[in-house]
């Protein structure tokens, strides 16, 4: 995976966490809590996980080029 490709799946990651975090908020205060809301706050929080994860990598992977 190059660099190039590594930044926008980060930036994929966040843009999904963002816009199911939305989602979420919206169906909570239209509806409540219910099923769509649980599934679009845990696919969100999935997300964010994974963007920090991939960005940490990208640190450590950065730093090793450059030593």
């Amino acid at each position: 995976m190059t660099n190039k490709q590594m930044i926008t799946y980060i930036t994929f990651k966040f843009v999904m966490f963002a816009l199911l975090l939305y989602l979420s908020i919206n169906a909570v205060q239209t509806n409540g809590w219910g099923l769509f809301p649980l599934i679009f706050v845990f696919l969100a929080t999935r997300d964010f996980v994974q963007g920090t994860r991939l960005l940490q990598v990208y640190y450590k992977v950065k730093k090793n080029y450059k030593a």
